[in-house]
């Protein structure tokens, strides 16, 4: 299976879970999914660097800097307006922000897909 494919699928996985948390008011359960979104977040970022690293048309240090930059960003903003989104609508809030990112990140990853597909289809009916 391509990488591609593979981040989608972890997203989609990773999407069920954080709406999981949204919903669930049990304490075990949420403890469980907690550590579930962990192994698949873990998974999600190998899978990601492994992504960026291969569509890069940049160096290797230079693609690998520019990426763990922006991921790294992300995890200093994340906490603060996860605070802000749970202080003002409740504490399941972020859960729910945050599944709609990862469902809004599968759409352009299919719709990015899905254009590829076609350009290949195009210039390989052109030849």
């Amino acid at each position: 299976m391509h990488p591609a494919a593979l981040v989608r699928l972890g997203l989609l996985s990773f999407t069920v879970i954080l709406f999981g948390l949204l919903v669930v008011d049990i304490a075990w359960l949420q403890i469980a999914l907690v550590v579930v979104s962990g192994l698949i977040a873990g998974v999600n970022n190998a899978l990601f660097t492994s992504l960026v690293m291969e569509l890069s048309p940049y160096a290797r240090g230079i693609t690998s800097g520019v990426y763990n930059f922006v991921r790294w960003l992300g995890a200093a903003i994340a906490p603060l307006l996860s605070g802000v989104i749970g202080a003002s609508l409740s504490p399941h809030a972020p859960y729910g922000v945050a599944a709609l990112m990862a469902l809004v990140g599968v759409w352009i990853m299919s719709v990015n897909h899905a254009q590829k597909k076609r350009q290949i289809t195009q210039s390989q009916m052109g030849q």
